[in-house]
């Protein structure tokens, strides 16, 4: 599977099933995974967003290249719940 590129109109793979708990956001996205490794990713597509969650600016559907501002670096997973 290859890693799609969301901000030039990639989608997730139509065999790609899982999807990742997003820290405490109360959302779940889908993430490049080699092997479940999201060592690779830099992008998120918001998959699931709770109904009762804290404020946060992810909504579902939404492609994320970036957080608080600034572009992912590294594991978009560990990113996303950093302080």
């Amino acid at each position: 599977m290859s890693n799609p590129d969301f901000t030039k109109g990639g989608v997730i793979p139509a065999d790609a099933k899982h999807d990742w708990t997003l820290g405490t956001t109360g959302a779940r996205g889908w993430i490049f995974s080699d092997k479940l490794s999201t060592s690779e990713a830099r992008q998120i597509a918001i998959t699931k967003v709770a109904k009762v969650r804290l404020p946060t600016r992810l909504e579902r559907g939404r492609r994320d290249s970036g957080c608080r501002g600034k572009a992912v670096l590294y594991d978009p997973r560990t990113e996303l719940a950093r302080p």
